[in-house]
């Protein structure tokens, strides 16, 4: 089996919806276990609650991705910008989760 991971929208009324997907990009666990949080192989599929920091991270990591590997991710962009939008919004209705599981 492949690594695959998710960033999740979840409303305070639990209604809950991807919002992110990537399929086999190590790349981006290693820099979120570097960066953002530790994130090991035992912790499948479990959910950390991100931040706008973090998804602005997560944003920067996969447009230099992007840039280096002469691929666009062009759609997850787009969802990322989104998400920021909706925490930033301060709110509080709204909360981002990521998972892996392989």
């Amino acid at each position: 089996m492949g690594l695959d991971m998710y960033i999740e929208r979840t409303e305070v009324k639990p209604v809950s919806e991807e919002a992110c997907y990537w399929r086999k990009n190590r790349e981006l666990l290693e820099f979120i276990n570097k960066n953002l949080f530790p994130y090991g192989n035992d912790e499948y599929a479990k959910k950390i609650e991100l931040t706008v920091n973090d998804l602005i991270a997560i944003k920067r990591f996969i447009e230099k991705q992007s840039r280096e590997n002469n691929f666009y991710e062009d759609e997850n962009l787009s969802k990322i910008n989104e998400a920021i939008g909706e925490l930033a919004s301060g709110d509080g209705s709204v909360k981002f989760f990521f998972s892996a599981d392989w």
